[in-house]
């Protein structure tokens, strides 16, 4: 068992998260959920029907989207009360899923874990727990295992590149858009070399934190991670995802006080399955080809993480109950590493974005996020051209210039000659 204080400060944590999270969606309405925003919503909502939620339409006004994500933001404040925990968890958990389906396009790993903790949130006894109950610790042990894989495949898979493993994936990693302090990758090859067959070593390792006993070795162990989380969460546009990580720390260290009921709740057991699902869906996507290759040519069919057959029926599975999971984590480094630059009226503009923005802008180029269908990638590719011109200009200073955009390849051993991607009159 459990002691109620430490589900109720994980409950606190996440929906201190939530709220910022759904605040952040509110504020890039403009940017990205409207329909006169940089995605192409319509084209991609024909394309790919199994995107269908019921909230958000090419008809939806921005003014119903933020009044929307506002009324996320009051319910995470009564998540954080404690009031009607698990009516709270669902609420949020069902428009987070209806958020991302709609903005799929530049899903990233703050999305994936942000619904994903929100579903272990209806899970877990909160009410119980609000009432000052001990609670079983069922609900906190699947979630371990669930954190043990993310850290399993996203560790091991990243074995599998060719970057990672002679020392270059993080000089590209902090080149990548989202990346606050590109200057970082300047550091001595050495060092930069060194931090990055660190993360090779550490970050597999973490997936046996939550089992350790209490310890030194559990404590080194959970100082590191710490670190390691904190410092991504500082230097990358990835912070969410990696504060959520770190809410589990309440439970890390937390000492169960007697033995376990063997009760399950119909939640547990129901997340029980889920978790079966994800565990094989995740092995088994580390046996996929890579899914993020530019310039590959691409079908229908073939244009999502799924893979084939076996693994587009474990995604079902999954995508029945909301999530939208992925955690091979930077493995595909080497196909999609990339920087970008921007010149104005002749001038050259260093310019950090947003991952998501960084996301949005690639589909102007071959080096797409999500893998599109060619005729799908032409008319996403014609509709951004204009809407960015029209989004870059004004923050360049250049209202009535050209804007151009140029995103080159950061790999060592690859061509430094910058591609044009975008170059229009902004209107």
């Amino acid at each position: 068992m459990f002691p109620a204080n430490t589900l109720n400060r994980f409950r606190m944590t996440v929906g201190f998260l939530a709220l910022f999270y759904f605040a952040r969606l509110a504020w890039e309405v403009e940017r990205f959920s409207s329909n006169q925003g940089l995605l192409a919503h319509r084209a991609i909502e024909e394309a790919y029907p199994f995107l269908w939620q019921p909230l958000f339409r090419h008809q939806t006004s921005d003014g119903f989207m933020l009044s929307l994500f506002a009324l996320a933001c009051f319910v995470s404040f009564l998540l954080i009360l404690g009031v009607k925990c698990r009516v709270c968890s669902v609420a949020l958990y069902f428009l987070a899923v209806c958020s991302y389906r709609w903005n799929f396009q530049i899903v990233s790993v703050d999305d994936g874990l942000m619904h994903l903790f929100l579903f272990w949130l209806i899970v877990l006894p909160l009410d119980k727990a609000h009432r000052g109950e001990p609670v079983s610790g069922v609900g906190y042990r699947l979630l371990s295992v669930n954190l043990s894989l993310l850290y399993l495949v996203a560790g091991l898979s990243k074995w599998t590149s060719p970057m990672w493993r002679e020392g270059s994936a993080l000089s590209s990693v902090l080149q990548l858009p989202g990346a606050w302090f590109p200057e970082m990758s300047l550091m001595p090859p050495l060092l930069l070399s060194v931090a990055t067959w660190g993360v090779l070593v550490l970050e597999p390792s973490f997936a046996i934190l939550p089992w350790l006993k209490k310890g030194p070795w559990r404590t080194a162990l959970a100082v590191v991670w710490f670190v390691f989380h904190l410092s991504t969460a500082i230097v990358m546009d990835v912070a969410l995802a990696n504060l959520l990580c770190l809410s589990t720390g309440w439970f890390l260290f937390a000492e169960a006080e007697a033995s376990e009921s063997g009760n399950w709740t119909k939640s547990e057991k129901f997340a029980a399955l889920v978790l079966v699902n994800l565990v094989f869906a995740m092995v088994y996507s580390c046996f996929q080809q890579p899914w993020r290759q530019p310039g590959q040519a691409m079908t229908t069919r073939h244009c999502s993480e799924s893979g084939d057959l076996v693994q587009r029926t474990l995604y079902g599975g999954l995508w029945v109950v909301g999530l939208a999971q992925q955690y091979r984590l930077l493995d595909w480094i080497d196909e999609r590493d990339f920087s970008l630059d921007f010149k104005a009226e002749g001038e050259m503009d260093s310019r950090v974005l947003t991952l998501r923005e960084g996301i949005a802008l690639s589909y102007l180029s071959e080096v797409t996020w999500l893998p599109l269908a060619p005729e799908v990638a032409d008319q996403v590719r014609n509709l951004s051209i204009r809407r960015w011109s029209q989004y870059l200009a004004p923050r360049l200073g250049h209202v009535d210039g050209t804007v151009q955009v140029f995103l080159y390849r950061t790999h060592p051993g690859a061509s430094s000659a910058a591609t044009l991607i975008l170059d229009t009159e902004a209107q």
